[in-house]
């Protein structure tokens, strides 16, 4: 995925809705029923967890200074070419 062009408030969004999906998560987790992990678990459970995974993966795609230097751009450039 491409995060050159993420404007700050598209960051912002993406921070809220990680912390949104961490907060599904956790509530879940700290049920009484959520933190059971045996063979009557719901597959909602995982889902959440999956979600809020992939959203940490992505925020730190997009925040992560290595992702936006020079190197980043001139690889972009490559790629790009051909």
């Amino acid at each position: 995925m491409m995060y050159l062009n993420l404007i700050p408030a598209k960051i912002d969004e993406l921070k809220r809705t990680t912390e949104e999906a961490r907060k599904e998560f956790v509530a879940l987790r700290d049920s009484p029923t959520g933190g059971e992990r045996d063979l009557t678990a719901s597959p909602s459970d995982k889902w959440r967890e999956l979600k809020w995974n992939r959203l940490q993966q992505e925020l730190a795609q997009a925040t992560d200074p290595a992702a936006r230097g020079p190197v980043r751009l001139w690889i972009a450039r490559l790629e790009a070419s051909g």
